[in-house]
């Protein structure tokens, strides 16, 4: 079977990464696999990391592009074509109407609100194509209300990117000191001003407490009023801005919690990273895979809503909990890559 998978830009991100697993994990099985992109930044990627065929589709234009695209995929003839973000998934989507291929899109994030002309165009994207993968029972809910044929819709979690288990590693932590480690872009919506707050809150109730923050450019619109004591926490040793990081392993295997407060996910990659390495998490109840990770309280607790003292509290209860690390293994074998692979080539 021949299949490929379509981003409008290949660059480092969350369901970039997904989509290039899954491309690797195919083509190591003997899948004939491409990765077909419009725009490729390299320089995000080392040479390992990339083990299929990657294809740019040349154009200076949008609709050049797209019309090479359509050529390129008629003469090679692909079996199924996998997309996700917006515009790669209305490229599929449209294109397939043209082609003999199968068209399987992938919304990232649960539906908001959107203008009338987004509407209109979801309802032709959702229904032209094939089938719809999304990522958790949240993300599915929010877009079948795009659906005629609901039964093109199915839920398929991402696989995971940790590949050596957490039984495998030593961690050395200072038992004095709790570390918490959030990954997350900068965007207003993953309320890092709230995780900032939360930390200070524990800072001046005299508990050893630090915050490692993995992603790039926090201007003041996301830190809000935290700015201030964002950076007095940073002087004072409590918080660091590690930046842009394309392994964090390490930095999540000497964390104790990892933390969100997001407002919503489609589905949350970092979750699963911490649940592989075996790190508990504490995290706002919004819509996304927080609950399908965390479970019945049994891999760290969920906050009902944005009160600091009982995040802050929560996390002093998840430090002071022995959690049974086996159990976050076999829970991860869920999302193992063989898994997620097979649920996707069922969905042709």
């Amino acid at each position: 079977m021949k299949i490929y998978f379509f981003l409008y830009k290949l660059q480092r991100g969350g369901a970039e990464n997904v989509f290039l697993r899954l491309a690797n994990y195919a083509h190591s099985i003997g899948y004939d696999v491409e990765l077909i992109t419009f725009f490729y930044i390299s320089e995000d990627f080392n040479c390992e990391e990339i083990k299929v065929n990657v294809k740019v589709i040349p154009g200076n234009s949008l609709l050049r592009k797209t019309f090479n695209f359509c050529g390129y995929i008629k003469r090679t003839k692909p079996q199924v074509i996998y997309s996700t973000l917006y515009i790669s998934n209305l490229i599929n989507s449209f294109t397939s109407l043209f082609q003999s291929h199968k068209s399987i899109i992938r919304p990232t994030s649960i539906s908001i609100t959107h203008s009338l002309y987004k509407e209109i165009l979801f309802y032709f994207i959702f229904n032209i194509t094939d089938k719809v993968i999304c990522s958790s029972e949240d993300v599915y809910h929010s877009w079948l209300k795009y659906a005629i044929n609901k039964d093109k819709f199915v839920t398929i979690p991402n696989p995971s990117g940790v590949i050596a288990p957490f039984l495998t590693e030593k961690k050395s932590k200072n038992s004095d000191c709790i570390k918490l480690v959030t990954i997350s872009r900068a965007s207003p919506s993953k309320r890092i001003d709230f995780l900032i707050s939360v930390l200070h809150y524990l800072v001046m109730a005299n508990h050893k407490v630090h915050l490692g923050i993995i992603g790039t450019g926090f201007p003041k619109k996301v830190l809000g009023k935290q700015e201030i004591i964002a950076q007095k926490l940073i002087d004072s040793g409590n918080l660091i801005f590690y930046g842009k990081i394309n392994n964090p392993k390490s930095v999540l295997l000497d964390a104790d919690i990892y933390v969100t407060a997001s407002e919503y996910e489609g589905f949350n990659n970092s979750l699963l990273e911490a649940l592989c390495l075996g790190i508990p998490i504490v995290g706002i109840k919004s819509p996304g895979n927080l609950s399908q990770i965390v479970g019945n309280n049994e891999y760290g607790l969920i906050v009902n809503d944005y009160n600091k003292v009982d995040f802050a509290e929560s996390i002093l209860k998840v430090k002071s909990i022995k959690y049974n690390k086996q159990s976050f293994f076999n829970k991860a074998q869920n999302y193992d890559i063989s898994k997620i692979l097979d649920c996707y080539l069922r969905a042709c």
